[in-house]
């Protein structure tokens, strides 16, 4: 029986390019230091997921206030103004 010629002995004879690790490392997504904890994240990130803390970015409006935060310091001004009138 006449041997049979493998395609994968002709990849053992080949010879491959040595991989270009500038070029690789561009290619792989872009990170920045938190401004909190210094720990590397994704560079359009919303948050930190090391420390959890939201990311602003230079140029973006910061978000709005809670409405609970706004409405918890009009209550307290207004248990604070009712004390002083009524001494």
């Amino acid at each position: 029986m006449p041997h049979r010629h493998d395609d994968a002995d002709d990849l053992d004879d080949r010879e491959f390019p040595e991989p270009d690790w500038e070029e690789e490392a561009q290619a792989t997504v872009d990170t920045v230091p938190c401004p909190f904890c210094k720990q590397p994240v994704y560079d359009e990130a919303e948050w930190c997921p090391h420390c959890r803390n939201y990311i602003f970015y230079e140029g973006q409006p910061p978000q709005a206030k809670p409405w609970w935060l706004i409405a918890g310091v009009v209550v307290c001004l207004l248990v604070v103004l009712y004390w002083i009138l009524r001494a």
